[in-house]
C-alpha cells in the first residue's frame, strides 16, 4: 500500500515522505502535525477525526477503483442502532 500511495502522490508531482502506523496506534497520530494523512481499511470513527483534524488532507482507499483520493468523510444520523458515515471523493485542482 506505502507504494502505491507513494505512486500515486509522485504521479500528481508530490514529494513526500511516508510514515506508518497500526490501527491501535491512529488516534494517537491526531496528536502529530502532518501535510497530509491516508488511511487503508481502518474504523470509519478514526478516519472521520483525521478528516475533522487533517480538513481537506485525507486520502481514502477506494476499493471500488483500488486506488487512493482525498475524501471527505461525514457521519450522518444513527440508523436502526448503527451509525451511518459518508466517505466522498473530493476534487484537487
Amino acid at each position: 500500500m506505502v507504494k502505491l500511495l507513494t505512486h500515486t502522490l509522485n504521479e500528481a508531482g508530490i514529494d513526500c515522505t511516508i510514515e506508518t502506523c497500526a490501527i491501535f496506534n491512529a488516534k494517537a497520530q491526531l496528536e502529530e502535525e502532518y501535510d497530509m494523512v491516508a488511511g487503508y481499511h481502518i474504523d470509519t470513527d478514526v478516519e472521520l477525526s483525521f478528516c475533522q483534524k487533517f480538513v481537506n488532507k485525507y486520502l481514502h482507499f477506494f476499493d471500488s477503483h483500488h486506488c487512493f483520493s482525498f475524501a471527505n468523510v461525514t457521519k450522518r444520523e444513527e440508523m436502526g442502532g448503527y451509525n451511518v458515515y459518508t466517505i466522498s471523493p473530493i476534487s484537487v485542482n
